[in-house]
């Protein structure tokens, strides 16, 4: 039974408590949107926020009436935990996941599902958006499974892939900047590429695709491919760090390294005016 009936219009945001989940529930309660929102914390049920946890029985969850547009956010991300729990995290991001979607697009709801770069194996720099689907991890693998499983439900479905995105409440920076001003050295990988996004960047993007209510797939990603290292050099130019405490360093063996971690995402640019952006502006939009 749901607790809460929604009013006509409303957001639903599965899994407000992560970090993208959380950023488009303020952006659009800022915007004077209705938002209902969900969690698998017991502790933080209230009216607006119902209980859905996708590790558990969701057979008897039905859609609050008045949804309009669902944000599917919720999942498991840690890719250590998808490879040592292969069964209890393709529960949460594929079986569970694609039994919520289809009882969200029966009611008419438009949904969007966020996905993961990682359903490439990186060997190709801009994958495009229909490029075949060549995951390499545990977590890619179920990304891709439930995409398939998504779009086959209808044009109701948009899947958004964004390559890695950045905040300023990243432990890593935090663990950077603590070292930084005991004027302690950091050491980035040198050869671990990701294609950065800032968080406010990803949030507009995924609200600009739900108000167009246009279904299929969408990319979200920076300009370039750059290292670890290069970006925790622009990082630390930008809050006025000394680049002598920069000591770049290989990962270490067993580590993934893709060539490429871009994306191609010309139809959000055709579609939105949302241009990928450089490594700069996406530092610079951390601390706007």
């Amino acid at each position: 039974m749901n607790p809460v009936v929604a009013a006509q219009g409303t957001y639903l945001i599965v899994g407000s408590d992560g970090l993208i989940g959380g950023s488009l529930k303020r952006k659009l309660l800022a915007e004077g949107q209705m938002v209902l929102s969900t969690t698998r914390q017991l502790e933080s049920v209230r009216e607006d926020v119902q209980h859905l946890d996708l590790a558990g029985d969701i057979s008897k969850w039905k859609a609050p009436p008045g949804i309009s547009s669902a944000f599917i956010c919720a999942a498991v991300t840690t890719l250590k935990q998808c490879e040592a729990d292969p069964a209890g995290s393709r529960l949460v991001n594929v079986d569970n996941l694609a039994c919520l979607a289809g009882k969200l697009a029966q009611n008419g709801v438009f949904v969007i599902f966020l996905s993961t770069s990682a359903v490439f194996d990186g060997s190709a720099a801009f994958a495009a958006s229909d490029a075949p689907l060549l995951p390499t991890s545990a977590y890619g693998k179920q990304k891709a499974d439930a995409e398939r499983l998504l779009l086959a439900l209808g044009e109701n479905i948009a899947i958004v892939r964004p390559t890695k995105v950045v905040s300023p409440k990243m432990p890593i920076l935090g663990q950077w900047r603590e070292a930084l001003e005991r004027n302690e050295p950091i050491r980035p990988f040198s050869d671990l590429l990701m294609s950065p996004i800032s968080l406010n960047f990803a949030t507009e993007a995924l609200i600009r695709i739900t108000y167009s209510r246009q279904g299929g797939i969408y990319q979200l990603s920076g300009a370039a491919d750059v290292s670890y290292a290069e970006f925790a050099a622009a990082w630390m130019k930008r809050l006025g760090f000394p680049a002598h405490l920069l000591q770049a360093s290989p990962a270490g063996a067993g580590v993934s390294k893709p060539r490429h971690s871009t994306l191609d995402m010309s139809n959000v640019t055709q579609q939105f005016g949302l241009k990928p952006p450089t490594l700069e502006q996406t530092i610079d939009s951390l601390y706007q």
